[in-house]
């Protein structure tokens, strides 16, 4: 019957009659049980350390960091995203709730400040209006008769023994007026104030008040104080007190948590003022989703000082912790919704780590148990009779968190004391979160009881419809003026009505006809779009939206699409979710989500709901444009696994021939709508995989090829676009094509294994159009990229008599390639071994193809000529020059006079004694010319020790020489004699590290001669050819041509072998220029134990200095202690990345452990990074000047000289560590200036600038500081051009740090005018400036002129060198690339305006980019830090 209901309403024709179940005679009064009880669970969040010096890192990264204080602000991150502390979880949004909020209650001020002259970004505060919160209303008499729930008891109850050390408070009665309060005892780690219990049945009273920290009670009826008298004084001449005030105006989160930092460490006698204002401060200013360590610590600390707190201390504290509730709840209800959105989606399997993880934190969140311990501040201010002070939004924020935790009772409770005051009124909040409470606890009767009340009260006038952060109204409605209540009041109202039908719908059982009952009575309203409060507001968008998600959730997903269809029948477009209307409009975003996510569920049980679910998402894609909607990526992940779902495993399920046609146009539709060239993902290529896996298990072969070659055209289209427009290098575009070649290989091997599995042999039309495809992207058939098969399809194709005439020349030429490659020898100089195919239809090889393109008049001269010459070299090879000349004579005279060319049998004849079949050109790695290689080349036994000698440290031979070493090889060359293969590997080797490519190239030109040589001994030229690949690997690595140097590290794994350990370590040692070198360099230690590799000192300091770089010091540890278990020494550079690692992480303990460790050793040799590394982490990390200046006088003692960078750390340590000794900063300056050693780089410069205009806030002195760089005589000597980037992004943070973007354009010109390259972290300064001036276009197109590296390709241009001197030159306007900072800035730009949506998209944007998970959640992780709340 539902349907038609529906139907009959969206469309007004006939009204469908309810029946309502009457509530007449069902007040509030009934459903607010006066029997209950409530249970305040114990505190039991857990307190961390203090974090009162914990600063990010400023320009130039950790190492050119300015300051400790450069990048504070609300960018967070500084530099690098993932050095960042993580406060909030590695969340995604993803649910409809995430999205978007009803309403946004903000952060609330305690105390009243005038409007600051700049907008700022943030603020969570509003000031609370003392007229209003005096004003009396009349008496509601709504809860007469339900029971106060006052405690006589503190805030907190007790908490278990064995958590003592982590408990906040714990208990202890309020003594009464006739007890004696006995002396204050106080443990460490409490906020509890133990005294002696006394009788519950007394209400309790409030404490004494400190003596010292205020005046005597002026009421009668307060305890009166035990502590001597003491002078009065005034709170404002407490320069404590101020400096806590300034701090608060600043709202500068930075500077009151060193200020309250200073005021908790310090000696004096505290107030309690001072530490409310202390709490105040921290609160007003933490950031969401930071947990509430300062605050607790703080309060801690007060309690330690044997100070009581007041009404304030607990009104402060209620605030923090119904606040952090408010996100614990967004926090883990986004964590559900993302791992509910993952199962779905498919993207994460359940057995995926992630999922635990997440779970895990769920489970921490809810172990902080905010809400309990709100509720106990709450008790503990009613005891000290707090509760006549509490603003009405006090009482709304307990009961937001009672409505999270379907707390009832204590919903009650709380509206009870707020009855209970004459002075202020529920607001119309009060009644939504109360009915929040009744409908998550499935109490529909409760939520109308409330409904009804409200009703009652809109229509007497007692509701007070005021709604943060609106600006105030009168309580009064009056009609005359209907414009005067805001949208949001509106909304709240509307609101109410939406959360009646969704109880309806929650209860025990569902009643859907009452919520539908109610949505009529909305449809009918006489009401205009601006009602009133006493008027039935007509539905919105939201309205329908509750009731589709009514129905889905009560199972009945037939009732929740016929509403939904209805629907997308409407003409008018969704508008503002609350925004009310007479006629229905089209879904909006929150429902299309709804139906989507619920028919992607359903579609895992029921076959059919996948047409339905893929019929809502082509209408989706077709209204998304003319509805301002946007089809995001996790619908389409959703969409596409629903419809995958049912095709897993083809071959062993029965289906129907309608049926696999059904699943033939599913895959169709996946194919047109949700992998489309909007679609620009990682999981894409994982997606298309599938959909060709399911065309060819259906049998639809041509299907599956024209999608692979679509999407492998589409990403050669891109990189093609790429490199017309300059915006990679060649080298990067090489790394690219080389990542789409092997994609492509594997694809087509995965065809051709399918194709087989089905005992099918692959058409030749189809073999034929895979090498094709794969030839268009510098591909051949070759014995790894599907030779043997394509020459096979070719035979069977032959044999049936199905071969076509009129193949292309570049047909024939594949066929070619591919039939030569299978005889020509491999490295090793041994024949391929045949081929695996059964039944294999192409025995007669190079031979009988030559036949064939005879015969089809295949004219040999317009082939490529290096191809004929394979054929010639195969045949040569195999068969002997008599044969060869015999078959070509065969073929007839063209093929003949082929071989009648003096010149050209000569050439083939000398490529056929190559060892090495193929071109190097061909496959990317070197080319060997044929034509230098000397057949009769001798080994030497003299020649081989003297040039080994010269590779050597010897006595006479302090350092290696290969140059002189090649030279030497050179001269005996032209004598017919060389080196043997293991020093003609090592002078390999040492010409490498020189970068000497070229000269690399041509030793290992003659090392194959040599093999050749080897013939009569096979077991050494197997060696040797092992040997000389191995040293091929580490050359090129170190030479940088990383790309090559993996072409051999492949052909030693796939002749049954492995590289060496120092051959991993040299590939490790230079994984670069990506976004998760990392990953890339733990996947080839994870190789090299997987093929048994021993490592070496060499290979785990590589690998662990990766690790270090990347701050995971636990894994680093962890090989440590595996090498040490292994026997193997470590040495200076594996102790210096270890303290490296534990310094990026603020393990400052098992730094100086190993650091002590590394000087006891007994081959430690002083080095300059572990100094550096340890004054750094005492610089930056932990600020200690005292253990920063042990280590540089320990650098001193060891012999060992300053460098650039120790300097610069000098300078941090005086300029940035509190107390700043700017005096003792210039002198290090001074020094530096004297020191010839050492030259003046940009990032001491940065430093100074730093220290004068963002820690003293001498804006004068650091432009003055940075004019005068140019004339300085250290700049007029060197010759590195001064300032460079890194000095100006110093100089544009202070301008930042100043609010000066005023100022900004000038400095930007210098910078053009001297020909320095904008980098993307002067970019980031520019947005953060911008986005804090209110200049968010400004911020905007700043970020959108940056461009994006190739996807998984680190972004060049942007990092200083170690050395200035080996900086390259880059042109002013090349391209500036965004690294993961700057799309956090932009993002935090973005939230930081209230624009969300924006933020969002920036995400789908960032994670299309392939950065590593950790950076992406990290990034992604600031949404929890701005969200809103929803009942």
């Amino acid at each position: 019957m539902l349907p038609k209901v529906a139907n009959h309403i969206l469309h007004q024709t006939t009204r469908a009659a309810a029946v309502v179940q009457s509530h007449s005679t069902h007040t509030i009064r009934n459903v607010l049980r006066t029997d209950t009880t409530t249970n305040l669970p114990p505190w039991n969040g857990s307190s961390s350390s203090s974090n009162w010096g914990n600063n990010g890192t400023g320009p130039g990264s950790a190492k050119y960091n300015a300051g400790s204080r450069f990048q504070n602000g609300y960018t967070g991150a500084g530099r690098a995203v993932t050095h960042a502390n993580a406060i909030t979880s590695q969340d995604q949004t993803f649910g409809r709730d995430d999205d978007s909020e009803e309403f946004q209650v903000k952060r609330v001020s305690l105390i009243r400040r005038p409007k600051p002259k700049s907008p700022r970004l943030r603020s969570h505060s509003l000031s609370v209006n003392a007229q209003e919160r005096n004003e009396r209303g009349e008496n509601l008499g709504v809860l007469e008769s339900v029971q106060i729930h006052a405690r006589s008891r503190h805030a907190f109850a007790q908490a278990p023994s064995s958590n003592v050390d982590h408990m906040l408070l714990a208990s202890g009665p309020i003594p009464s007026v006739t007890t004696a309060p006995t002396p204050v005892l106080v443990r460490r780690n409490s906020t509890s104030v133990t005294r002696e219990q006394t009788s519950s049945s007394e209400p309790p009273l409030s404490p004494p008040a400190n003596a010292a920290s205020s005046s005597p009670s002026t009421d009668p009826a307060a305890p009166q104080s035990v502590a001597p008298p003491q002078p009065a004084s005034s709170v404002t001449d407490d320069a404590t007190y101020m400096a806590l005030c300034a701090a608060l105006e600043s709202q500068d989160p930075a500077q009151v948590v060193t200020t309250v930092a200073n005021f908790v460490e310090s000696d004096q006698n505290p107030s309690v003022a001072q530490f409310n204002k202390a709490l105040e401060a921290l609160h007003e200013t933490r950031r969401a989703g930071e947990p509430l360590t300062l605050i607790l610590d703080t309060y801690n600390a007060m309690l330690a000082r044997s100070l009581i707190p007041n009404f304030r201390t607990y009104f402060i504290l209620m605030l923090a912790l119904t606040d952090r509730d408010h996100e614990v709840h967004r926090m883990t209800h986004s964590l559900s919704v993302r791992s509910d959105k993952r199962m779905i989606s498919g993207t994460t399997p359940p057995s995926s780590p992630q999922i635990g993880i997440d779970q895990t934190r769920v489970e921490q969140l809810k172990r902080e148990n905010n809400f309990g311990s709100a509720l106990s501040l709450f008790e503990a201010t009613i005891a000290i009779d707090g509760n006549s002070k509490l603003p009405g939004m006090a009482y709304n924020q307990l009961l937001r968190a009672c409505s999270y935790h379907a707390s009832v009772d204590s919903a009650i409770h709380v509206f009870a004391q707020l009855e209970a005051r004459k002075d202020i009124r529920p607001s119309a909040l009060t009644y939504l979160y109360m009915m929040s409470t009744y409908t998550n606890a499935n109490d529909a009767n409760g939520a109308r009881a409330v409904f009804d009340e409200f009703l009652s009260a809109a229509k007497e006038g007692r509701v007070v419809w005021n709604v943060a952060p609106c600006k105030p109204e009168k309580q009064i409605y009056d009609p005359s003026k209907p414009l005067q209540r805001s949208t949001a009041s509106r909304n709240i109202q509307l609101q109410i009505w939406n959360k009646m039908i969704e109880a309806s719908f929650r209860s025990n059982p569902p009643v859907p006809v009452d919520a539908i009952s109610l949505f009529e009575t909305m449809l009918n309203s006489p009401a205009p779009p601006l009602f009133g409060p006493s008027d039935v507001p007509p539905p919105a968008s939201s309205t329908y939206t509750t009731i589709i998600n009514g129905f889905v959730s009560t199972g009945d997903l037939d009732s929740a699409l016929s509403w939904f269809d209805n629907l997308l029948k409407q003409a008018d477009p969704p508008r503002n979710p609350f925004e009310s209307t007479k006629r229905p409009v089209r879904p909006d975003v929150v429902a299309w989500m709804t139906i989507l996510d619920a028919l992607a569920f359903a579609s895992n049980k029921d076959f059919n709901r996948v047409d339905d679910l893929n019929r809502l998402f082509r209408a989706f894609c077709a209204n998304a444009n003319r509805d301002g909607l946007e089809v995001r990526i996790v619908d389409r992940l959703i969409t596409f696994q629903a419809n995958m779902n049912h095709m897993r495993d083809i071959p062993r399920r029965s289906f129907s021939p309608s049926q696999r046609d059904t699943l033939k146009a599913r895959l169709d539709f996946l194919v047109q709508y949700v992998l489309s060239e909007k679609f620009k993902r990682p999981q894409a290529q994982n997606m298309i995989h599938e959909v060709v896996t399911a065309y060819l298990q259906l049998g639809h072969l041509p299907s599956a090829i024209n999608l692979l070659e679509l999407q492998i055209a589409d990403e050669m289209n891109t990189l093609d676009q790429q490199r017309t427009e300059g915006i990679i290098t060649p080298e990067v575009a090489g790394n690219a094509q080389t990542a789409i070649q092997n994609l492509a290989v594997q694809r087509v091997q995965e065809i051709y294994d399918i194709q087989r599995q089905s005992d099918q042999d692959l058409p030749f039309g189809a073999a034929i159009q895979l090498a094709r495809i794969c030839d268009k992207i510098g591909v051949l058939p070759s014995l790894n990229a599907q030779a043997a098969e394509l020459l096979h399809s070719y035979g069977v194709a032959k044999r049936d008599g199905q071969i076509v005439n009129d193949l292309a020349s570049r047909d024939w030429e594949l066929l070619a390639y591919a039939a030569a490659e299978m005889e020509l020898p491999q490295q090793d100089g041994s024949l391929p071994s045949k081929s695996t195919i059964k039944d294999y239809a192409f025995a007669g090889g190079v031979v009988e193809l030559l036949e064939d393109m005879a015969k089809n008049n295949v004219n040999l001269q317009q082939l490529q000529q290096v191809l004929v010459q394979r054929m010639v070299q195969a045949i040569f090879l195999n068969k002997g020059v008599d044969v060869l000349k015999a078959t070509f004579k065969r073929m007839g005279p063209a093929y003949e006079q082929f071989l009648a060319n003096p010149q050209r049998e000569l050439d083939a004849l000398a490529e056929a004694v190559a060892t090495s079949p193929v071109s190097e050109s061909d496959n990317g790695s070197v080319e060997t010319d044929s034509s230098t290689l000397v057949a009769d080349l001798r080994i030497n036994p003299y020649t081989t020790q003297f040039i080994d000698e010269l590779l050597q440290v010897t006595k006479e031979n302090r350092k290696p020489d290969p140059l002189t070493a090649y030279a030497r090889f050179e001269a005996e060359l032209q004598k017919g004699i060389t080196a043997g293969p293991a020093v003609l590997g090592r002078l390999i080797q040492g010409l490498g590290r020189l970068g000497e490519v070229d000269k690399v190239r041509e030793v290992y030109t003659v090392a194959q001669s040599v093999l050749m040589s080897l013939e009569y001994n096979k077991k050494w030229q197997s060696q040797a050819w092992f040997m000389i690949e191995d040293s091929m690997i580490i050359a090129l690595a170190h030479a940088g041509d990383i790309d090559s140097a993996h072409v051999h590290r492949i052909r030693i794994l796939d002749q049954g072998g492995a590289p060496t350990a120092d051959a991993y370590g040299a590939l490790i040692l230079y994984v670069k220029d990506t976004t998760d070198d990392t990953s890339n360099a733990m996947a080839l230690f994870q190789e090299a134990q997987s093929q048994n590799v021993a490592p070496n000192l060499y290979l785990y300091n590589n690998i662990i200095s990766k690790l270090a770089k990347a701050r995971k010091a636990d894994y680093a540890l962890e090989l440590f202690q595996e090498m040490k278990a292994a026997h193997i020494r470590p040495s200076s550079i594996t102790y210096g990345a270890l303290i490296g690692a534990c310094a990026r992480v603020g393990d400052v303990h098992s730094a100086e452990i190993l650091f002590d460790e590394m000087t006891k050793q007994t081959n430690f040799k002083p080095r300059i990074p572990p100094y550096n590394t340890m004054m750094q982490l005492y610089t930056t990390t932990k600020p200690n000047r005292d253990r920063a200046l042990f280590y540089y006088n320990a650098l001193l003692r060891a012999g060992i000289r300053p460098t650039a960078h120790t300097y610069k750390l000098l300078l941090d340590t005086y300029g940035t560590i509190e107390p700043v000794d700017i005096n003792a900063m210039e002198d290090v300056f001074k020094h530096l200036e004297e020191d010839s050693n050492v030259a003046i780089q940009g990032a001491h410069w940065a430093a100074v600038i730093n220290a004068w205009g963002c820690v003293v806030k001498d804006l004068d002195k650091a432009i003055e500081t940075f004019d005068a760089i140019a004339t300085h005589p250290s700049t007029l000597k060197s010759s590195t051009p001064l300032p460079d980037a890194v000095v100006f992004e110093a100089m544009i943070n202070v301008l930042v740090a100043h609010h000066r973007t005023d100022l900004i354009p000038h400095f930007l010109e210098k910078l053009n005018a001297a020909g320095i390259h904008m980098t993307a972290y002067i970019a980031n300064c520019l947005i953060k400036g911008y986005a804090l001036n209110g200049e968010l276009d400004h911020a905007r197109s700043i970020f959108e002129s940056l461009q994006d590296p190739p996807e998984g390709v680190a972004a060049p241009h942007n990092h200083a060198p170690h050395q200035p001197t080996q900086s390259t030159k880059v042109e002013v306007m090349a391209p500036v690339y965004r690294e993961p900072s700057t799309w956090e800035v932009m993002v935090r730009a973005e939230l930081g305006a209230g624009n969300r949506d924006n933020a969002l998209f920036l995400l789908e944007r960032l994670q299309a980019r392939q950065y590593p998970d950790a950076v992406y959640n990290r990034i992604s992780g600031i949404m929890l830090d701005y969200t809103t709340p929803s009942p």
